[in-house]
């Protein structure tokens, strides 16, 4: 036998007595108390099938019950109903402490609907009942974040959820490090370039070693003098731009900076010759780069194979003045067999002959080859200090470590005769083209080199 009644949180449910005659049990029947979603109890009695709730039927009793009732009276008891939702679902995920807080669906739709329906009623309510609405409200949203932040502190993450969500964080910490160090870089460069219209830096020649010296032991006060001196001698018509200083490089190059663009074009056209015997304006190289060459049609090992006058013949429609011819790669040891193909540096002081060698090519004993622009910054660097990729020894600021065995000291001094590498402690040396971390190095490298072709294919002219 199948009753209803309403279940009141508030009110205990009451013992059925027990029923007698024909087609009933002759002992008291026990009940199970099964919940409905809107606040209903169904009393089965032990061997009874309970009859599933008609949705119509129930949307009719709603409807019955709120038939004369004001928008601010509906609005209350559909906020009511909400609220009573709210607490059972704190109450459950206050109870189940290590276990995951589970929201059905219906329940989800059941405080939609109800909260939308409040809002239509709010909107009908007169004036005078609207205090009354708005406190419970106010009331029902104070629930509301209560049982969210309860709900999250109680909820715990199964462990490949919480892994999974740690690595995602990393990687997108990781993504933003990179996007902010590459602003910063492109930051770094629009700042040098502009520094570098306001500087020109003087170089002295390979045959004049005695001038280097007496560089590098002369005082700045000095080596200032001499340069306004052969400043003097050259702008003779009272428009020679003053220096106040210089900077000695560690190449033992000098760097004077102007405080206008004017001024340092006029620094390019003096004979630095009269303050020191070999010295002279160092000018800007721009390099591109020639892959796939044959080593039978161009050997770059061998100087005297590679005639510049004869490239820049089979050249002349790009007006090209090269300044030197190079590989790219160090020598192979005698050890090491010789590449059938290499790759050969084209350098130029002029940025435009440069650039038209990359759009229309560059010519080799006759054979047609594809330039590109070559991008030292973006080659592999290994640092001989501590072994790793990224920076050299001189920027170096880590600790030393050996390059054959990984020890704390320099490789020229290493006695041991056993290889570990400082960088994947493999069985290898650090310089060994097989270790994973200079794989790494050079597949990064040249996944900048493709962004960098294809976002500045030429040079600033």
């Amino acid at each position: 036998m199948m009753t209803t009644r309403k279940n009141l949180s508030s009110e205990p449910l009451r013992k059925q007595p027990a029923q007698t005659g024909p087609g009933h049990l002759s002992t008291p029947a026990k009940a199970q108390n099964v919940p409905r979603t809107s606040g209903e109890t169904i009393e089965i009695a032990q061997g009874k099938e309970p009859k599933p709730p008609d949705p119509h039927e129930k949307e009719h009793h709603q409807a019955e019950a709120n038939r004369g009732k004001t928008p601010a009276e509906k609005a209350l008891t559909l906020m009511n109903e909400v609220l009573l939702i709210l607490h059972e679902i704190r109450a459950s995920a206050l109870k189940n402490k290590t276990e995951r807080t589970q929201i059905d669906v219906a329940t989800i739709n059941k405080l939609g609907s109800n909260i939308e329906q409040a809002v239509e009623s709010v909107k009908a309510t007169k004036a005078d009942d609207v205090a009354a609405v708005m406190e419970r409200l106010e009331k029902l949203t104070a629930v509301v974040y209560e049982t969210k932040e309860t709900v999250a502190m109680t909820t715990r993450k199964p462990y490949a959820q919480a892994a999974k969500d740690g690595h995602d964080k990393q990687e997108a910490s990781n993504e933003r490090i990179k996007e902010i160090q590459h602003r910063n870089e492109k930051c770094k460069e629009e700042r040098r370039k502009e520094r570098a219209k306001l500087q020109i830096t003087l170089t002295v020649e390979n045959d004049t070693p005695e001038t280097k010296t007496a560089i590098a032991n002369e005082t700045h006060e000095n080596i200032t003098q001499r340069c306004k001196q052969a400043i003097q001698n050259t702008i003779k018509d009272g428009s020679s731009p003053t220096i106040y200083g210089v900077q000695k490089l560690k190449s033992n190059d000098l760097r004077i900076t102007c405080n206008t663009i004017e001024d340092a074009q006029k620094l390019q056209t003096v004979e630095w010759q009269n303050a020191y015997q070999g010295l002279k304006l160092k000018r800007a190289k721009f390099s591109i780069l020639i892959r796939g060459v044959p080593t039978e049609e161009l050997d770059p090992y061998q100087s005297q194979t590679i005639d510049l006058t004869k490239l820049e013949k089979q050249n002349e429609s790009q007006n090209i003045k090269i300044q030197e011819a190079r590989p790219l790669h160090n020598k192979p040891k005698a050890t090491e067999t010789l590449a059938r193909y290499n790759a050969i540096v084209i350098s130029t002081h002029d940025p435009a002959a440069a650039n038209r060698c990359i759009k229309h090519g560059f010519y080799i004993n006759y054979c047609h080859y594809t330039a590109e622009r070559y991008t030292p910054h973006l080659q592999v660097k290994q640092c001989f200090n501590c072994q790793e990729h990224g920076h050299i020894a001189s920027k170096c600021k880590g600790e030393t470590r050996c390059a054959h065995c990984s020890d704390n000291h320099p490789t020229t001094e290493c006695k041991s005769d056993i290889k570990k590498c400082a960088g994947c402690e493999g069985s290898h040396s650090a310089y060994d083209k097989q270790c994973p971390r200079k794989h790494e190095a050079i597949q990064h490298c040249s996944k900048q080199r493709r962004n960098a072709r294809n976002s500045q294919p030429y040079f600033d002219e």
